[in-house]
């Protein structure tokens, strides 16, 4: 059996298709912009001409506003403190741990005999469950100062 416990991940407050979106609406203006720009040497006279300066300076201030928004929204996204302090038992201690495992996850997918880890910058791992079984085996005979096979 295959199970994906979770794909596209919220990161740290901020929705991550917020941030491609207000790319995108960069974009989209950016293109206007251009095209405002291609069509001056086609106007017949200095006022259509300065109208069309008008409509790019009104294109830029858009631009500029929007990438505002988008160095807000990347600045929610990470942040420079990293308190490892949790209190799982609190929303807040629990949305703590979800922006950090949400900025660097993809998604996680569980088989039968392992779990896939899939990063954002495109690695992934596996963790086989024996293996898990034999650290944790492992860890409680340290922890009780059992002698080793």
């Amino acid at each position: 059996m295959r199970k994906i416990i979770s794909v596209g991940m919220k990161g740290g407050g901020v929705n991550l298709r917020d941030i491609d979106s207000k790319k995108h609406e960069i974009e989209q203006l950016s293109s206007e912009r251009n095209n405002i720009i291609a069509s001056l040497r086609y106007l017949p006279d200095e006022a259509s001409r300065q109208d069309a300066g008008r409509e790019i300076e009104h294109v830029n201030d858009k631009i500029a506003s929007a990438n505002l928004e988008l160095q807000e929204l990347q600045n929610k996204k990470v942040s420079d403190e990293v308190d490892l302090n949790f209190d799982l038992n609190s929303e807040a201690g629990k949305f703590k741990v979800n922006a950090i495992l949400c900025s660097v996850l993809d998604k996680v997918v569980l088989d039968d005999l392992d779990c896939r880890i899939f990063f954002k910058n495109g690695n992934n791992i596996k963790i086989s469950y024996v293996l898990m079984k034999g650290l944790a085996e492992s860890e409680d005979r340290m922890k009780n100062g059992e002698p080793w096979e």
